[in-house]
């Protein structure tokens, strides 16, 4: 199956596009579904994502401030280092939470930034530089041609742990209702 996009489009999506950065040959990586925010017509390029990003200390220390998400990643991270999470900022600032020499890398699965999940938030100018008519051949797009990229980089990162999140799929079972 092949499923046609824009030619920058499909450079920019194989890239590191959607990576927060870090160093991909950290111990540690977080992946989301897709960045938080929104993309909207007039801020979205498709930059050189030829090499993953790299957060500044000033960086890591603004993001912490206003990101409630990224918050509770330097929390899992504390805890992964056997601190409480309540120290999650002074662990997240002393051990260069992903900076290029950092044990962390963060990715996510899906490269454009949107509030949500919802199929209703593709817009004709989406389509326009993506070349896919809908976020749902866009997550395809991704599934056929990103996801084995991203692959390829955990194979060559070696990671010993990810650590997936993503609310938009999070459901409550109690431990009675476990499935296999």
């Amino acid at each position: 199956m092949e499923i046609q996009s824009s030619n920058e489009f499909r450079t920019w999506a194989t890239g590191f596009s959607g990576c927060d950065g870090g160093n991909r040959h950290g111990a540690i990586w977080f992946c989301g579904i897709e960045y938080g925010g929104n993309e909207d017509e007039q801020s979205f390029c498709f930059s050189d994502v030829s090499e993953p990003a790299h957060l500044s200390a000033d960086q890591l220390e603004s993001t912490l401030a206003k990101s409630q998400y990224m918050q509770k990643v330097a929390k899992s991270y504390a805890v992964l280092h056997g601190s409480e999470p309540s120290n999650y900022y002074q662990i997240a600032l002393a051990r260069k939470l992903f900076d290029e020499e950092s044990d962390t890398f963060k990715i996510n699965l899906f490269p454009i930034s949107f509030h949500n999940d919802s199929d209703e938030l593709w817009q004709k100018w989406l389509y326009e530089r993506t070349g896919l008519p809908t976020k749902s051949l866009y997550r395809a797009w991704c599934q056929l041609y990103r996801f084995p990229k991203m692959k390829q980089w955990v194979c060559e990162g070696n990671p010993k742990v990810i650590v997936a999140t993503g609310t938009s799929y999070y459901e409550i079972r109690s431990v009675g209702d476990h499935k296999p």
